[in-house]
């Protein structure tokens, strides 16, 4: 299960921008992002920012996503989640990071 505060996955070349989740995002079993659950596909995650609590008791928890791959960018974000818990591949941006690009003032508070 995927569970996240805006967007589920993001696939081929799709985007979120000026965007930012201010939910408490939880599940179990889940893979857990704030924004998005997974960014696949040379998708891109722009101008957003996170507060919530984001916590899963399965793989991949990220406070921006909760994993990255395939060309994605993550640009121009602030992680600023109260905390950010889980299991395995746990990150304040992003859980698991796969084959990528993340860049340009990604800000961890």
């Amino acid at each position: 299960m995927i569970v996240s505060g805006i967007a589920g996955d993001l696939y081929n070349n799709s985007s979120i921008s000026n965007s930012y989740s201010t939910a408490d995002v939880n599940g179990s079993p889940a893979s857990i992002g704030s924004i998005a659950g997974g960014v696949r596909h040379s998708s891109i995650i722009s101008k957003g920012y996170a507060v919530g609590n984001v916590s899963g008791d399965f793989d991949n928890t990220g406070g921006i996503a909760r994993f990255v791959q395939n060309g994605t960018k993550i640009i121009n974000n602030a992680a600023i989640n109260t905390s950010v818990a889980g299991s395995l591949d746990v990150n304040r941006i992003v859980g698991e990071v796969q084959a990528q690009t993340i860049r340009q003032k990604t800000i961890l508070l």
